[in-house]
């Protein structure tokens, strides 16, 4: 099920077994919508630390690396990152 965090990103959480392996996070990239994956610790040597998964925050921020999009997800919620 996909939710929306807000500021264009919509989140679907990923589970194995039932516990959180990662989220998939959609954002507007270049006119159209773009998929990205987070992995999260331990499951990738290179994911997010998951500090709360509710409401959902991880950490560092998530930047797109073709478009730029920056932000982060704190509290459930998607926060832009300044520019």
């Amino acid at each position: 099920m996909k939710i929306d965090l807000g500021g264009g990103v919509r989140i679907e959480l990923r589970r194995v077994d039932g516990e959180l392996h990662g989220v998939v996070y959609w954002h507007e990239c270049f006119g159209k919508t773009r998929a990205n994956w987070i992995a999260i610790h331990p499951w990738s040597h290179t994911g997010w630390d998951l500090l709360c998964e509710d409401p959902l925050t991880l950490h560092p921020s998530i930047r797109c690396r073709l478009c730029g999009h920056e932000g982060e997800i704190r509290d459930g919620r998607w926060i832009p990152a300044l520019k």
